[in-house]
């Protein structure tokens, strides 16, 4: 494991990660199925999380995958879905602990894919290059790597501190409310950082 990286990966978390249900959680998955079908053999997706693009990309290709995640609550969340509600896939996706900076496998890839944003988690400009270098050793000669990145904007007194709701749902009772909280900007950086808050509240839980 590393120790650069800040916060807690989703240790008290990765249980509610799979409740945000926004289009724009939706919106990029039929974009990686379409780059799959342009490639052969198996798939390897870096920080790859719960399994959102990876579940989808392999039911709907029927192709194998290697994902790698570095947040060890995240892979157990993953690991679940792949023993409950997507045991059909269980034999063609395959789940590692793993840092995307530093990483082996012993084959070459047509597709690397880094959805979400993921890229730029890491802190600093070598573990991105790092990263970046690794890919380049596992991408076949004639293969594709897409990573997202987020745009930045103007950020302004306005952005900060503002609180930004991304679910309200209830769920076996219980209504579950996630938000993030804006606190820090640095538009030479183009770097930005906020905090998700949860709310919990019925079955005994506020």
């Amino acid at each position: 494991m590393n120790n650069y990286l800040p916060g807690n990966l989703y240790i008290n978390t990765a249980d509610y990660y799979d409740y945000d249900n926004r289009e724009i959680i939706k919106d990029d998955l039929e974009f990686y199925v379409e780059y799959a079908r342009r490639t052969k053999g198996a798939i390897l997706e870096l920080a790859s999380g719960t399994g959102r693009v990876s579940l989808y990309v392999a039911e709907k290709t029927g192709r194998n995958l290697e994902c790698l995640e570095l947040s060890e609550a995240m892979v157990k969340r993953f690991q679940h879905k792949l023993e409950t509600t997507h045991r059909r896939l269980r034999e063609r996706v395959n789940v590692h602990i793993g840092d995307m900076s530093d990483f082996k496998f012993k084959e070459r890839f047509e597709y690397i894919i880094i959805p979400w944003r993921a890229l730029q988690y890491l802190p600093e400009q070598e573990q991105t290059i790092k990263c970046l270098s690794r890919v380049r050793e596992h991408l076949a000669g004639n293969g594709v790597f897409i990573f997202d990145i987020f745009k930045p904007r103007t950020y302004d007194e306005k952005w900060l501190g503002r609180e930004d709701v991304s679910y309200d749902i209830t769920v076996n009772g219980r209504r579950i409310i996630r938000s993030t909280v804006n606190y820090a900007a640095d538009t030479v950086k183009k770097t930005i950082q906020y905090k998700s808050r949860y709310r919990i509240m019925g079955g005994g839980v506020k």
